[in-house]
């Protein structure tokens, strides 16, 4: 079975729902909205400056990443914008993944709006 779990993820293809609802599940992680995840290529590397946080890229949201460790038992969640793969891991890959951006655009301010709600 555990070769199963870690299938999906090997080379990014595979139904991304199933590998990753396998993963979630296996390290009984939940999150609100898991729409936005997704499986990734298995690229070695770390959160940069943080050695503890070595493993395995597995899935990420964009903005949010998740480090399986040596054995597949521990998740490491991270920054996806501070991982940093190993020598001779595909950086473009990783580059790819990284969310350019993720929030909605603000409205802009109508000053005499403003003026007015302060009465000035």
């Amino acid at each position: 079975m555990a070769e199963a779990m870690e299938k999906p993820g090997e080379d990014g293809s595979g139904d991304r729902g199933v590998g990753l609802f396998r993963l979630l599940t296996k390290h009984k992680l939940v999150y609100r909205d898991a729409s936005n995840w997704r499986m990734t290529k298995r690229i070695p590397g770390q959160i940069n400056g943080l050695p503890h946080s070595g493993g395995v890229l597995v899935a990420t949201n964009g903005i949010v990443c998740l480090i399986e460790q040596t054995g597949g038992d521990t998740i490491y969640e991270g920054h996806m914008g501070w991982f940093v793969p190993d020598a001779g891991a595909d950086e473009e890959e990783v580059e790819l993944l990284k969310a350019e951006k993720y929030r909605k655009a603000k409205k802009p301010i109508n000053v005499e709006d403003y003026l007015d709600l302060l009465n000035l």
